[in-house]
């Protein structure tokens, strides 16, 4: 089945609650039937990826299909950067890549759309995680490391015009 209707959910610095169990079960209860939930994420697919794997297995926990695509090429080392999340109801759905082909798009971005949805990525099921609750959502603590690499890299690859604007 082609994935032809999308709910979209954008997540823009949100705050840690916002990926709790319990908001899903809230966005799950407001989805349309052939909704889908889908945001972007920074993530890690390597060894510290305890959080990443907590935000999908709690997904899990709410939705019958939680796709994750890791934007950044294929996985298998230690890698870090945009994770691609769907989470709906109902049976698998594949995309439709032909929905992006006449989309226009600005040349700093190219590569990186057209790679978008590429590699789909599963955690292997016994990878340490754990249900995030909106008592207990220790984001910040695991992934501060993340947060601190993105910054420098961010700061090491951008023009200072665009960081200074």
């Amino acid at each position: 089945m082609i994935m032809s209707f999308w709910m979209f959910l954008v997540v823009k610095l949100c705050p840690p609650t916002s990926l709790s169990l319990e908001a899903y079960e809230l966005i799950s209860e407001k989805l349309a039937p052939e909704g889908v939930m889908a945001f972007n994420m920074s993530g890690s697919t390597g060894s510290r990826s305890y959080m990443t794997v907590s935000i999908i297995k709690t997904l899990q926990q709410v939705f019958d299909q939680v796709d994750v695509y890791s934007n950044f090429g294929p996985v298998g080392e230690e890698k870090i950067g945009n994770i691609s999340v769907f989470a709906y109801n109902g049976a698998s759905r594949a995309i439709d890549r032909n929905l992006f082909v006449d989309v226009p798009t600005h040349p700093f971005v190219e590569d990186t759309l057209s790679n978008l949805h590429r590699w789909k990525w599963q955690f292997p099921a016994d990878q340490k995680a754990i249900i995030l609750r909106d008592n207990y959502i220790p984001i910040d603590f695991y992934n501060a490391w993340m947060s601190e690499r993105i910054r420098k890299e961010i700061v090491e690859n951008t023009d200072w015009d665009v960081l200074s604007s």
